[in-house]
């Protein structure tokens, strides 16, 4: 859409005001990446050129340290929550993070550097997720402040910090999907170019699962908008593509394309002590399921203490619900009629719906994670997308702000 010219001949965008400058959109970045690697370096180390994230800390880093060096996947000892298939030690993760430690150990490292877990998958978030709100907005001052909202107000800042300090299997590939998430969202809000989609897609689904569902709105826009058919099939073939890779993992880890081996992962377990291996055990999905989780993922009131006379904040291990620690989420309400009259919005709103109904039968809320909650960011993103042209009004803008104040001061400050 070409921009129109206001009485003083500037480029102005849909809401009237003039379209921001390129100028203009680097300050903006320069601002939130100096902001989110001061927060990100608080408790953690950007670089760390010496550091390597070894094969006992992260089942990925061994499948493709092992694949590397002897042709196959089944793992030389038993990490947590892998599974044993036939008397094969295998990872039950999804594969990018093994794939990127293969390309390592090709490379002489005995692990994963931690630098290449900054450089590839923590750094470059902040300017992705700039440039999604900086599309969905059209103002640098909105682009910047639902940025920070979303990096250092969220359970992506915990994420992303998990990743730097520990690498844990979880965690890192929780942080790698979002980078993921935030590529294919950029694409699916402008113009659609399929190879860009198609990398994100690729990304946040060869590291979580959940993601594959955002395919369905994708493909159902370009097949309905694109006037290139060219775009329609490699779109396609990317998503095809993608299902193909992992499910040639599967085949290689439990010889079926179908089972990444999960519910292999709670055997020999003590169901008597471990209600992960006991829920798990009995249904990985079920509706019994839906009651705690819908309490941590939304109410998950933070805990109060008393001891030796004082009492004091503790935040459970569970989780705390997405509505106390990001409040930002409330714009979703007064934007649902608008969200509901744009079929491309309406449909990704129906797809994080359904994301967040597989997360509600789950047999764990993602525990242990004191204080935010993981599997929220399966959703969280796509729901800022939607709510961010309500930005275009002052009065949301403000109360951006503020909640945006309070849950970094939440995620940065509060929880340790």
């Amino acid at each position: 859409m070409q921009a129109d010219l206001n009485s003083a001949g500037e480029k102005t965008n849909h809401t009237g005001t003039p379209t921001p400058t390129w100028q203009a959109h680097v300050v903006g970045l320069f601002l939130i990446y100096v902001v989110s690697l001061a927060a990100l370096s608080s408790d953690a180390h950007i670089w760390q050129p010496a550091r390597l994230l070894s094969p006992d800390k992260n089942a990925n880093v061994a499948e493709g340290l092992r694949l590397y060096a002897t042709g196959d996947v089944a793992l030389s000892d038993r990490l947590w929550d892998t599974a044993v298939i036939d008397g094969r030690v295998v990872n039950i993760f999804p594969p990018l993070v093994t794939m990127v430690a293969y390309v390592a150990a090709w490379a002489g490292f005995e692990g994963l550097p931690f630098t290449w877990i900054a450089l590839l998958f923590v750094v470059p978030l902040p300017g992705v997720v700039y440039a999604l709100f900086a599309v969905l907005t059209r103002r640098v001052t909105s682009a910047c402040l639902l940025t920070l909202a979303f990096v250092l107000g969220t359970s992506e800042f915990m994420i992303l910090q998990r990743s730097l300090q520990g690498g844990g299997v979880y965690q890192l590939n929780h942080a790698v999907s979002q980078l993921g998430l935030a590529i294919f969202l950029v694409d699916y809000f402008s113009r659609r170019r399929w190879w860009l989609g198609g990398i994100g897609f690729a990304i946040m689904t060869a590291s979580r699962l959940t993601m594959g569902v955002y395919a369905l709105p994708y493909l159902w826009a370009l097949f309905r908008r694109s006037d290139r058919r060219a775009n329609r099939w490699c779109s396609l073939a990317m998503v095809v593509g993608t299902v193909a890779v992992l499910g040639a993992f599967n085949w290689a880890r439990t010889g079926s394309v179908w089972d990444a081996g999960y519910r292999q992962i709670y055997a020999n377990r003590d169901t008597a002590s471990d209600r992960l291996a006991r829920d798990g055990g009995e249904a990985l999905f079920a509706l019994r399921h839906v009651p705690r989780n819908l309490y941590w993922m939304n109410v998950g009131p933070p805990d109060f203490q008393t001891k030796s006379g004082r009492t004091r904040w503790v935040l459970p291990t569970e989780s705390v619900g997405i509505w106390w620690t990001s409040p930002i989420l409330l714009l979703l309400f007064p934007e649902v009629r608008r969200i509901v009259r744009d079929r491309d919005r309406a449909t990704m709103l129906i797809a994080a719906g359904v994301v967040f109904g597989i997360l509600m039968c789950y047999h764990t809320t993602g525990w242990a994670q004191r204080g935010y909650n993981r599997f929220s960011l399966d959703f969280l993103l796509v729901l800022l997308a939607l709510i961010a042209p309500r930005l275009e009004l002052w009065a949301a803008r403000v109360f951006a702000a503020v909640c945006a104040l309070w849950s970094i001061v939440y995620f940065v400050w509060i929880i340790e």
